[in-house]
């Protein structure tokens, strides 16, 4: 197959399945879909021998790499809405901001849709359960939908 229709609901699966089956034998690629990081902690020899490793496996099965849409030899990246460096990894600002731009919600609907954005950071969050406990409280099946000060204290 030449071309993936990226609508059909198996089309996902389907091409991660297949470039981690590409990649699984390099150590140095965190691979989501066509987004590909290449970590190396070593020196600038080492990181361009592992990307032309990358870049033979992509080869090999048919795969073209979009050079305009790529990062190379750098200390600080963009990967999956995180900031990844030499000290570790944290949410990148924009995100940040965009949750904190969330209007309170009005029903339970959008207190399920706020505390999912808010759980794709959870990792960063000290306390995540606990704080977010005045709004789980309100996804409770037979609990009425009443915005407190203590939601909106979490909020």
């Amino acid at each position: 197959m030449k071309r993936l229709p990226f609508d059909l609901k198996v089309s996902s699966p389907y091409f991660q399945k297949n470039i981690d089956a590409a990649l699984a034998h390099l150590d140095c690629t965190i691979c989501y879909l066509d987004d590909i990081l290449i970590v190396t902690k070593s020196n600038i020899i080492d990181h361009y021998n592992e990307v032309k490793q990358v870049f033979a496996a992509l080869r090999n099965i048919g795969f073209k790499i979009n050079f305009a849409k790529s990062t190379f030899c750098s200390t600080e990246i963009v990967f999956l809405s995180y900031v990844f460096n030499f000290h570790g990894y944290k949410p990148h600002c924009k995100n940040i901001s965009a949750v904190k731009g969330i209007k309170p919600p009005i029903d339970v609907s959008q207190v399920h849709m706020f505390l999912e954005a808010v759980n794709y950071f959870r990792s960063h969050i000290h306390n995540a359960a606990k704080l977010e406990e005045p709004l789980t409280n309100l996804l409770c099946k037979n609990s009425k939908f009443c915005w407190t000060p203590a939601q909106q204290n979490f909020f």
